[in-house]
């Protein structure tokens, strides 16, 4: 998949097979069938009613701006992500998403992901520029999402950092994660993790100047839309493990 940014440079944005082809889910955003859960809520000024916590995942060495959850649907999809976050710490859809060890351009910037497993640990933004100078700064909002599928449905939990700036190739590697909530049966633990993407507001997050954050493309929405492919994420971390 590639997008032209004004330059007329040709930017190729890697989406992997992993997000697959799934039907779109019917569910409501606030579905919680099948589960003993509370109903999600944000954690601002938290904690929320399933116990999450803005310091349950750092970046850069500061806690998350906010967070959700926790959210019981097998098939969420990016529709439902919007939704939720629609008009909440700024306007625009998220549309670039990456999976442990995978990367996406945005703009000339490669952002490349890492996390580990279990139920806590740390996770790694690896930042690059393959492109030509003046990429930077770039500001974007950014969602680490966390899912545990030792219950069903699924558990999701969502963690915003806000308006976060990137003015050079500095890698923000020893965040930090942990499950934050309480499994009906068993101990939460990691089953897979992605990063999303929007444009930020520059100069109201860590670091300065103007950001060149990418709109995602209809194209690149209608594939996340289609769901966010929680079976192959499980298939691939239970390979790895």
């Amino acid at each position: 998949m590639e997008r032209s940014n004004g330059g007329g440079r040709v930017q190729s944005m890697k989406m992997k097979s992993i997000f697959g082809i799934l039907a779109v889910a019917s569910m409501g955003l606030m579905a919680n069938t099948g589960t003993a859960y509370a109903a999600p809520t944000f954690c601002v000024p938290g904690p929320n009613t399933d116990t999450l916590l803005v310091s349950d995942v750092t970046f850069r060495g500061n806690s998350a701006d906010d967070c959700y959850g926790v959210l019981g649907d097998n098939n969420l999809t990016l529709s439902e992500v919007n939704a939720l976050w629609n008009a909440k710490y700024g306007t625009g859809d998220y549309g670039f998403a990456i999976g442990d060890g995978d990367d996406v351009t945005i703009d000339g910037v490669k952002y490349g992901f890492e996390i580990g497993s279990g139920s806590s640990g740390t996770w790694d933004l690896n930042v690059s520029d393959p492109g030509v100078a003046g990429d930077f700064p770039q500001t974007l909002d950014i969602l680490l999402v966390l899912n545990d599928d030792d219950v069903n449905p699924e558990s999701w939990a969502f963690y915003l950092f806000n308006d976060e700036t990137f003015i050079d190739t500095s890698d923000a590697d020893g965040n930090t994660w942990s499950i934050g909530w309480t499994g009906v049966n068993s101990t939460p633990r990691l089953d897979s993790a992605f990063l999303l993407f929007r444009n930020g507001t520059p100069g109201t997050g860590s670091g300065s100047g103007s950001g060149q954050a990418a709109v995602p493309e209809p194209a690149s929405l209608l594939l996340l839309g289609s769901g966010l492919g929680a079976a192959a994420w499980r298939a691939r971390r239970k390979k790895q493990q």
